[in-house]
């Protein structure tokens, strides 16, 4: 009995081991890359859509303010507000 449970025991180190060293190759999305896609999105030239703003940041922060502050300014277009609180806020 001993020995199945000392058997079990190593069984299951090796295949943490073996799954935690699979994951390394896994890219982490990160607040920081959420971000920089969103400041890349508002830079561009084409039209702004508020509704995909206000879905991205509503995934990065829970702070109603930002997110209705930052969705009016999409809907104004007024670009350089909406990329300086989106860089300051976040």
């Amino acid at each position: 009995m001993k020995r199945i449970s000392l058997f079990l025991a190593v069984l299951a180190l090796v295949l943490w081991v073996y799954f935690n060293n699979r994951q390394e190759g896994v890219e982490v999305y990160t607040i920081d890359k959420q971000k920089d896609d969103l400041l890349q999105y508002v830079e561009r030239d084409s039209a702004i859509d508020p509704e995909y703003i206000k879905t991205e940041l509503e995934d990065m922060t829970k702070d109603k303010e930002v997110i209705l502050i930052a969705y009016s300014l999409a809907k104004t277009d007024n670009r350089g507000e909406l990329f300086d609180l989106i860089d300051t806020t976040l």
